[in-house]
């Protein structure tokens, strides 16, 4: 059987099109609120059987999206994440239940931990770890960056790099603590990942509808390669070109915009961005180049390397630390004496 991906303990799918999943909407008729009373339930991995395992009180509301509500809650450094009446469907049910079978310990990463219902015994949502900081989108915009982390530099965003395709569900406290919510969105085994944005999606999966297939790896370091273009690029998206084509064209067609090897660049966005370009080292240009003209996706240890490769650039001033340099790359005379592979 085929396994989440998301996490490389696991094996990945072999055949990701056509799935099929119920996803009928369970009966939640019960309104979810600040000071409601609700059931703790597990999954015991032995024996399959439902566990009760107390109640919790709903807190303050933290935060509220397109599937449901963040809530606090009387249990230290924990919350809720409870689904909208019309999200409370079979299939997340099913996919929580299997969620809670994989004992997922990774610090950082907010895993499903036990299931909540009403009084009624009505599925509502999951209980988790509680994250703090600001979300990853924070380090693609430089005054947001020089407001909350004033003492970031360049060699710092290469640091935060961490790998996944929404900078909105990571949040970055500091240098050294990251945390990844919304984990219920993951794909395990044969449960999809029924969500997804475009400017994400590599050429092959574009118009395609997420819930209906399963994705490989190579899918995810499509996305994980723009996330970290976009983090460097300060937000800049590396398919946003000088004209009218979208994002979702351009990805389509292989619009790279950046000049490099025989492309000249001359749909490159105006603005500083050619001076970030031209700063980067040649090996991460190959990188970018190759995924994004070619859909050639780079191995983890592709980026890995390349990531601390630059890094080590940064540090012996191969290339500039600034968060937005204001001129094209120039090696001192007496590093490129020095350091002859300064340029790879």
């Amino acid at each position: 059987m085929s396994r989440m991906y998301r996490n490389p303990v696991f094996a990945l799918p072999n055949n990701y099109n056509n799935v099929v999943y119920n996803d009928n909407r369970l009966p939640n008729d019960i309104k979810i609120y600040s000071g409601i009373s609700l059931i703790r339930r597990i999954r015991n991995p032995q024996d399959g059987k439902k566990q009760k395992n107390g109640n919790l009180i709903l807190q303050s509301q933290l935060s509220e999206g397109g599937e449901g509500t963040v809530y606090d809650c009387n249990i230290q450094n924990k919350v809720c994440k409870i689904y909208h009446p019309e999200r409370t469907t079979e299939f997340r049910a099913d996919k929580l239940v299997k969620m809670l079978t994989k004992k997922i310990k990774i610090r950082g990463v907010c895993w499903p931990e036990e299931i909540l219902y009403n009084d009624k015994k009505n599925f509502v949502g999951y209980l988790m770890n509680k994250a703090k900081g600001y979300k990853l989108q924070t380090f693609m915009n430089q005054k947001e960056i020089e407001d909350k982390f004033p003492s970031c530099n360049r060699k710092d965003l290469v640091n935060i790099i961490i790998g996944d395709i929404n900078a909105n569900n990571i949040l970055v406290a500091n240098y050294n603590k990251v945390y990844f919510i919304d984990c219920d969105s993951f794909q395990i085994e044969d449960f999809p990942c029924p969500v997804g944005t475009v400017d994400f999606t590599p050429r092959e999966l574009q118009g395609k509808k997420y819930s209906e297939f399963l994705r490989t790896k190579e899918h995810d370091m499509f996305a994980i390669t723009i996330l970290i273009f976009m983090i460097l690029f300060l937000g800049k998206h590396p398919y946003s070109c000088k004209g009218g084509s979208s994002r979702a064209e351009n990805i389509k067609n292989g619009n790279f915009p950046y000049k490099f090897r025989d492309r000249k660049g001359e749909d490159a966005p105006e603005g500083d961005w050619k001076f970030i370009w031209s700063n980067l080292p040649m090996k991460m240009k190959e990188i970018f180049e190759d995924c994004f003209a070619d859909n050639k996706k780079p191995s983890v240890r592709d980026l890995k390397t390349v990531l601390f490769s630059y890094r080590n650039n940064l540090e012996k001033g191969y290339n500039s630390n600034e968060l937005l340099p204001t001129k094209n790359k120039r090696v001192p005379t007496e590093i490129a004496k020095k350091y002859k592979n300064f340029n790879k």
